[in-house]
């Protein structure tokens, strides 16, 4: 939660996001994130994207990071998709120069990752949904339908 001179006031014409937006004057971001030992602010995700997968919680943005070291991955766009065992998995849409096999992602992941934070499915795509800021738009990756078995 933030709350100064520099914070909107509210939603132009929307009264009812305005009040759910703010807690006594103060922000709610929607942002996750901690403050470290020497007081510097780290912000993980937004809590919106967060994937709880049989009870951990689980980042994107980390997934993304270690999936973009990779040297032919341009982008990289994780969300959570639906799944019977563990309520929500990580997936994983992936803008490539070159189509990279599986097991080569996994291998990555390995080596940076807890198991339960690897993307059960990876797709290929064109791009990434993005809005006028170049934000990405997971909730469009969501939308996309894609079920656990598909790549």
């Amino acid at each position: 939660m933030v709350k100064g001179a520099n914070v909107m006031k509210g939603y132009l014409y929307r009264e009812d996001a305005t009040a759910a937006a703010f807690d006594e004057g103060w922000l709610k971001t929607g942002d996750i994130g901690y403050v470290d030992e020497e007081g510097f602010l780290f912000v993980l995700d937004r809590r919106s994207d967060l994937i709880i997968s049989g009870g951990e919680n689980i980042y994107p943005a980390e997934i993304e990071a270690v999936l973009l070291t990779h040297p032919h991955v341009k982008e990289a766009g994780v969300t959570g998709m639906y799944d019977d065992r563990w309520g929500e998995v990580p997936a994983a849409f992936l803008v490539t120069d070159v189509k990279i096999p599986e097991n080569e992602l996994y291998a990555l992941c390995g080596s940076h990752l807890a198991k339960y934070k690897w993307p059960a499915a990876f797709h290929f795509v064109d791009e990434l949904p993005r809005n006028a800021s170049n934000k990405l738009q997971r909730h469009r990756l969501r939308s996309k339908g894609f079920s656990n078995d598909s790549n």
